[in-house]
């Protein structure tokens, strides 16, 4: 049997996961726990075990994967913390950064949207105190497992919430406002909802691109120089389905005149958008682009470039917002936000 956690990392997530390991060894006499992102790597760690029962929890998911798993129609357990807590307890147990963690966890979010009205997906949801005894039933109940009362309590009393009560020593107190900024914008909406109706990726997720060196998109550039990449990113997946992206990039009064071209493309795909602007007045510029998504695990890329040489200017990224698009080609109200904000 393959029983598959999917979703982003949190403590929650891994003690759920220890539930659904310690039911599977009771029903099957033997499970083994696997962690897996592709086809490929879930193929090979299957071939190399003699497991009655694999568990295998998939914190990143490649298109692949998510494809196959939703055509086998596998159990699939979702077990989900605030997005913004999941972002913060992964970067501080893994020391990773905020940003190349809200990376992941909003691509994550954005495959599980995939799954979460299908019959196939267990969706958990964290408290303050979560119930062992009845997440154990759930899990039992979902997986077909057939434990007993007795077997399903002794599972429940035998795995502590132990790190659980930690959470709340990871808390905001610890990041920047631009960094609360971005989780706002990124991870944040997907709580409660399945398809978030507006995401926000603010420039701390982007790159920029000056003398062949990276660094995070923090600031202004000089336009000088030869046709070139100026800005990049984010490399974050968006739920399936039609999309209005709006950019937002600011360009100084000696940078006018200057052709910018700005693509959107998925990785290891084709493009998606494009559109080419001359700014003619200093300040803020705003490239609207129509995006048709049907992949919900491949991260997306952003790519600002210079056209042609410049002998002035600057230029910076703000931030750039997606709103989704209903059916009937119609912004939702809910998504009609355009408040003053401070993007510095």
């Amino acid at each position: 049997m393959l029983a598959v956690s999917l979703g982003p990392y949190s403590r929650f997530a891994e003690w759920c996961d220890q539930i659904l390991l310690a039911e599977a060894r009771f029903a099957f006499g033997s499970a083994e726990y696997h962690t897996a992102a592709t086809a490929a790597q879930l193929i090979t760690t299957l071939a190399a075990s003699r497991a009655q029962c694999h568990v295998v929890a998939c914190r990143v998911i490649e298109w692949d994967l998510l494809q196959a798993l939703l055509a086998a129609g596998c159990p699939l357990l979702v077990p989900l913390d605030a997005a913004k807590s999941c972002v913060l307890q992964q970067a501080h147990d893994f020391n990773t950064s905020i940003a190349e963690t809200a990376r992941q966890v909003a691509s994550i979010l954005s495959a599980c949207s995939e799954v979460m009205e299908k019959p196939e997906a267990l969706i958990l949801r964290s408290s303050a105190k979560p119930d062992a005894l009845q997440i154990a039933s759930e899990i039992n109940e979902h997986f077909r497992f057939g434990l007993g009362a007795e077997q399903i309590d002794e599972i429940a009393r035998s795995l502590d919430p132990g790190r659980l009560d930690e959470r709340h020593l990871i808390d905001l107190q610890n990041i920047s406002p631009s960094e609360k900024r971005l989780l706002d914008g990124a991870v944040s909406p997907y709580d409660d909802v399945s398809r978030p109706g507006k995401l926000n990726w603010e420039r701390g997720l982007f790159y920029l691109l000056e003398d062949g060196l990276a660094e995070p998109a923090a600031r202004a550039i000089d336009l000088t120089g030869r046709p070139r990449m100026l800005f990049y990113g984010p490399y974050i997946a968006i739920p399936a389905g039609s999309w209005n992206a709006e950019i937002f990039v600011g360009v100084s009064q000696d940078g006018l005149g200057t052709p910018i071209s700005i693509e959107l493309y998925e990785r290891g795909g084709g493009e998606l958008a494009r559109a080419r602007i001359v700014p003619d007045k200093a300040g803020v510029c705003r490239v609207d682009l129509a995006v048709k998504q049907s992949n919900s695990a491949s991260p997306l890329e952003l790519r600002i470039r210079l056209e042609s040489s410049a002998f002035d200017g600057k230029i910076a990224i703000g931030y750039v917002q997606l709103n989704s698009v209903a059916a009937n080609g119609e912004m939702s109200p809910a998504n009609w936000d355009f408040s003053e904000r401070d993007d510095a």
